[in-house]
């Protein structure tokens, strides 16, 4: 699909997930140049290209933008040079920038672009999901100020708190008898908050803590596009690429057991998501419960279980002990890669071939697919220039490249998540 095409089809997408706010009192016409945004837009941090233009301008001047938020920890900054029309119109997803940080047509650019303070994780989490960031953004003519406007971001975690899940919660069960007296975390669920109710598909989350990518930032997203969301905790490497965490089918097998029972959700359509290091571990599992699971999400990591040591130590154990793994993910094993051939739903993959954390991302899902086959509904998006982090959700200002690789890793962000959403959106309607 072209770019203009899938932002179309998210901005539907929301829509029908009831992402529309409320517009305020009728606004008087103005005169000069000014800002102009569509009514009932509902923004949020999570962003795909919003419809926004800057009007009654002089054609041929030079108009610069500048953004900025003011948070916790220090400002936020971004800006970009347009050159305006004939129209006298600037739409920000039609005219090409100068002298930007994107070099492409893009109403999110100034947002995705902010440069600011480095946070701890859990300060930026706090900053882009819990909290409304008002992005103040100027119009200047010649360095005099001639419209501004201000966009409030809500964070989409902010109006949205999971239930912790105890092991015990779970049953024990003859394979693992000892899970009913254990009083430990299993995981977290969040709620679907889409319109699919009572009955909503539900996603098993392997967790992702890398900022941006990590429980409060896709999680969320997931609930918010209809779907119960199951996050299972996972403790990655150093390199980004293996998963220190171990598991036993058990404790998976019971996870999805725990879902089954809910009454929003619809065991016959439950999901499993990973990126990076956690997408092995959301392969395996719907290759091992090929019954039980219905289709997959993943992106930026090997489609076989890689060991955790090279000494040959498996992240995931049954009754027999360890299941075998992968030592080398520096060469993709065709014979080593989990099969997906057995699952009834869709697959959606993606990397990039300029991933800087495993190099060979797209060799890893080439097998994957290749042994999958062609199946209906399926995804397989593999971009140029991009940065490893593309399961940021759209429209936050974290884990980017230098440009040109930022809106390169943009673009990919909203093509990932635009093909997770419709699906999400046609198994609920199934």
């Amino acid at each position: 699909m072209k770019w203009h095409a899938r932002s179309t089809a998210v901005a539907l997408l929301l829509g029908a997930l009831a992402l529309a706010g409320c517009s305020g009192a009728p606004q008087r016409a103005q005169v000069g140049p000014h800002f102009v945004t569509a009514p009932l837009v509902y923004l949020s941090t999570v962003l795909w290209p919003p419809p926004l233009s800057l009007v009654g301008l002089t054609p041929g001047s030079r108009i610069q933008l500048a953004a900025h938020v003011d948070a916790p920890g220090g400002r936020w900054e971004s800006d970009a040079t347009y050159t305006v029309p004939g129209t006298g119109i600037i739409d920000l997803n039609a005219v090409r920038p100068q002298l930007a940080p994107f070099g492409s047509p893009d109403s999110a650019g100034l947002i995705w672009s902010l440069q600011g303070p480095d946070l701890a994780p859990d300060a930026a989490a706090r900053m882009w999901t819990e909290s409304t960031i008002g992005v103040h953004i100027a119009a200047l003519d010649d360095g005099r100020v001639v419209a501004s406007t201000v966009l409030d971001l809500a964070g989409l975690g902010s109006t949205m708190t999971p239930i912790n899940v105890l092991a015990d919660e779970l049953g024990g069960t003859a394979a693992n008898p000892s899970t009913a007296e254990d009083d430990s975390i299993a995981g977290a669920f969040y709620r679907p908050q889409g319109p699919y109710r009572p009955h909503a598909p539900a996603v098993i989350l392997f967790d992702d803590d890398a900022t941006g990518a990590s429980r409060p930032y896709v999680a969320p997203l997931f609930a918010l596009f209809g779907s119960g969301v199951f996050v299972v905790p996972v403790e990655r490497a150093a390199d980004q690429v293996h998963v220190t965490s171990t598991f036993d089918t058990a404790r998976l097998a019971a996870i999805i057991g725990w879902l089954d029972n809910r009454p929003d959700v619809d065991p016959r359509h439950i999901f499993v998501y990973g990126s990076s290091q956690s997408e092995q571990l959301a392969l395996w599992t719907a290759a091992h419960f090929p019954s039980r699971i219905y289709g997959v999400f993943g992106a930026g990591g090997a489609t076989a279980l890689l060991c955790r040591s090279p000494e040959g130590v498996s992240t995931i154990f049954d009754r027999s002990g360890q299941v075998p793994c992968e030592r080398n993910s520096d060469t993709v094993n065709d014979f080593s890669v989990v099969s997906l051939a057995g699952l009834a739903g869709p697959v959606v993959l993606a990397c990039t071939r300029a991933d800087e954390v495993l190099p060979n991302a797209c060799g890893w899902q080439d097998s994957s697919m290749r042994q999958r086959g062609r199946h209906s509904g399926d995804a397989d998006i593999r971009v140029d220039g991009a940065a490893h982090s593309i399961t940021v959700p759209p429209g936050l200002p974290l884990g980017l490249p230098p440009v040109p690789g930022a809106q390169a890793t943009e673009r990919a962000r909203v093509s990932f998540w635009n093909a997770v959403a419709e699906t999400i959106l046609r198994t609920a309607r199934s």
